[in-house]
């Protein structure tokens, strides 16, 4: 017994030794909690007891055993468990989604047009699904992940067996974790690989290291193979799940990118008004707070104390809420739009028709991307463009959004360094499960009685979360809304002052970063700020941080982009006519050509490009990594030729967009500052 104790505390020792380099931050928690202990400030949950050769874990509470069975033998058990069978015990990260292309050949693959939705992923998922069986078997397991660590017996036995490259190892109990630095080597255990540890994190923690873990090797994400400790670490799965499903190039693929540069390129010939998104600290708010209005079901909830409350805010709110604020005789003072889809779009303006003369009495900030209906509709001289997700115009962009809601909280910290109101911007569901207001083209009831079944796949709108509430302690979300609450802390963190005081009027909404909750109630504003001049006055300001030409400077990274276009055109020629024997040459070149776009500027044509690679390149390294494969080398020649003309059809499209301005420009059509910002 002697042996075996000084044998643990030895593992132990090593463990922190191992910490200490490679993870200072785990290492740092668990010298606090050491600490603790030592001082009996924290209350032991559980203790550690041998007994027949085996450790096992005390529950001290009730006195009862974590394993309560030989936990070598449960080690044992759990790798035996452990098969290379695509589907079984895996986190799929793409749809399973089936195109009807087969009439598809790689010569006629240039007549796709890469806007168009999905359309440019199309041929590879089919071939993939035309040629691998369901269920098929991995050759080599690249990614795995532990939820839950027990005693760490079973991370041994299941590293010799899967001898994946990449390891990440999930426990919400840092002293259950403490306690397998007694139990396991984790050095030797991850000696010859990479390991990431979310040990006791919190939701911004988790998020970093997820996003480590998957970008390391990140065409072999299609199937995260993972094993369960026990049900209590099933809820992870589910984060995971929310964390892949909010991915980037998930959310926003790179047709809709694509298709969102042409419009900015279009508009810059245009000469539109862009205004700078740069924080302006404008005198006109001095004295006029600011209430931004989202479509959430708390602006329904509290429509009444809207009315009569209007007049003593300057309100800016999103285009699709203004047929409820119209009906309710509220015509808002900044209106605004950055979604593309023209359905949405035309649908709703159908429906404003007989409101059309309250446009004439409001500003209008739209993405340069809106849908073109929006410009035909609203006066060209209320017009404000902004960038989101693109930088062609210096100063003129808004990073960091993932929805209009946080857009506008953007706009208003942009505006002012006064008192702003936030109501119906929840990014939350109301206790029926509604997403938004009933008058919302998108609003639908979620059901939030009880959690999706573990393995389902998530979906950005269905799938329920539970997040921090503004007044209550927790309150249901979507995937969707919880990527607009990091977006929208994002912004409020980005811009945060003492000076300012941002207030959320919403009882049942997510709770924000830097904001004050308050009831509704206790707002108590009695001077009503509106007059005649208010819009005229309004215009005037924004007119003085708004430009409809063209910089010099401007002008010169456009050409640098044409420049770096050419580059990835080059780089992509090479790829195609390298030499190619078999799936290890063909991968090999692959990964070689994603490291030279690596290289390249991290502008718009790299987020649509890589947008692209991640979404199909995992679709091809699985390819090849599939045991029932048959005549590999026929699949070389067809998956090479057919990624080589798809991603040359993207680069083309992006050629031609940015070909039109320069030519513009060269002509004279386009106006141009003559004095340089």
């Amino acid at each position: 017994m002697h042996d075996v104790q000084r044998k643990a505390v030895f593992t132990y020792q090593e463990n922190l030794f191992y910490f200490q380099e490679k993870h200072p931050d785990l290492y740092s928690k668990l010298i606090a909690l050491d600490t603790l202990l030592n001082e009996g400030k924290y209350p032991q949950k559980y203790d550690l007891e041998y007994k027949n050769n085996y450790f096992d874990v005390v529950e001290l509470h009730n006195n009862t055993y974590l394993y309560n069975t030989n936990s070598l033998q449960h080690a044992q058990q759990m790798s035996d468990n452990v098969t290379f069978t695509k589907q079984d015990h895996a986190i799929e990260t793409f749809h399973n989604i089936s195109f009807e292309v087969e009439s598809l050949k790689a010569d006629d693959l240039k007549s796709i047009n890469p806007y168009l939705s999905n359309v440019s992923l199309a041929p590879i998922v089919h071939y993939y699904n035309a040629n691998i069986p369901t269920p098929s078997t991995l050759t080599k397991i690249y990614k795995y992940i532990f939820f839950g660590t027990g005693l760490g017996l079973h991370l041994e036995t299941i590293t010799k067996k899967v001898n994946a490259n990449i390891y990440w190892i999930i426990e919400d109990d840092l002293e259950l974790f403490r306690l397998s630095l007694f139990t396991c080597n984790y050095k030797d255990i991850f000696q010859n690989t990479s390991a990431y540890f979310s040990i006791a994190q919190n939701d911004a923690e988790f998020s970093q290291i997820f996003s480590l873990f998957y970008t390391r090797l990140i065409i072999e994400n299609h199937f995260l193979k993972f094993s369960i400790f026990s049900s209590k670490d099933e809820k992870n799965i589910k984060k995971v799940q929310t964390e892949i499903t909010i991915r980037p190039e998930k959310v926003y693929t790179h047709n809709t990118l694509l298709l969102k540069c042409g419009r900015v390129l279009h508009r810059l010939k245009q000469g539109y008004k862009f205004i700078s998104m740069e924080e302006k600290n404008l005198d006109f708010f001095q004295d006029k707070p600011i209430l931004t209005l989202g479509a959430g079901p708390s602006l329904q909830k509290n429509e009444k104390w809207l009315q009569e409350n209007h007049q003593k805010f300057i309100i800016i709110a999103p285009f699709m809420t203004l047929r409820f604020l119209y009906e309710r005789k509220i015509i808002p003072d900044i209106i605004v739009h950055i979604d593309e889809q023209d359905h949405i779009v035309k649908q709703e303006l159908q429906k404003l028709a007989d409101y059309k003369e309250n446009f004439k009495k409001s500003i209008v900030v739209f993405s340069a991307s809106a849908p073109q209906i929006l410009f035909d509709t609203f006066n060209k001289k209320n017009i404000y463009l902004m960038e989101d997700k693109t930088n062609y115009k210096e100063g003129q962009s808004l990073e960091g959004i993932a929805s209009v809601g946080e857009t506008i909280v953007a706009i208003a910290l942009s505006f002012s360094s006064h008192d702003i109101y936030m109501l119906g911007l929840d990014l939350a569901l109301s206790d029926d499960g509604a997403s938004h207001i009933s008058e919302h083209s998108t609003d639908h009831n979620v059901d939030t009685s009880h959690d999706k079944n573990i393995q389902e796949q998530n979906t950005l709108r269905e799938s329920v979360l539970q997040v921090q509430g503004n007044c209550k302690n927790i309150v249901f979300t979507t995937p969707l809304f919880e990527m607009s609450i990091r977006a929208m802390n994002f912004q409020l963190q980005k811009s945060f002052t003492q000076q300012r005081r941002v207030f959320n009027l919403s009882q049942n909404g997510a709770y924000f970063q830097n904001t004050i909750p308050i009831n509704i109630t206790e707002v108590t504003l009695n001077q009503h700020i509106k007059n005649k001049n208010t819009y005229k006055e309004l215009q005037n300001h924004l007119d003085l941080y708004s430009s409809d030409k063209l910089t010099q400077n401007e002008i010169i990274l456009l050409q640098n982009r044409m420049a770096t276009l050419k580059l990835y055109l080059k780089d992509l020629e090479e790829y195609y006519h390298a030499p190619t024997a078999n799936s290890q040459n063909f991968i090999q070149n692959f990964a070689l050509l994603i490291t030279k776009y690596l290289q390249r500027p991290n502008d718009e044509l790299y987020q649509i490009t890589f947008g692209y690679i991640l979404e199909t390149t995992t679709y091809i390294a699985d390819f090849f990594s599939t045991k029932e494969l048959k005549n590999e080398k026929k699949h070389v020649k067809k998956l090479k030729k057919m990624f080589y003309i798809l991603v040359l059809n993207i680069l083309k499209r992006y050629e031609r967009d940015l070909s039109s301005v320069l030519e513009e420009i060269e002509k004279g059509k386009v106006s141009v500052s003559k004095q340089e910002t």
